[in-house]
């Protein structure tokens, strides 16, 4: 994603190999079920898109 690019160009989380597990589009994370919404608010770092329905 995007967001996940410009993180890399600009150097933010360069711990992590890669963004898996810890970065979600909206509808990605509301497609998880309750108890894995609560183990990746404890572990994300980026939400890489948000649409606005509407």
């Amino acid at each position: 994603s995007t967001a996940e690019s410009l993180c890399h160009r600009i150097g933010a989380f360069d711990h992590l190999p890669d963004f898996a597990g810890y970065s979600y589009t909206a509808s990605e994370f509301e497609d998880l079920p309750p108890l894995q919404k609560a183990l990746a608010l404890q572990r994300m770092v980026l939400f890489t898109r948000y649409l606005r329905a509407g």
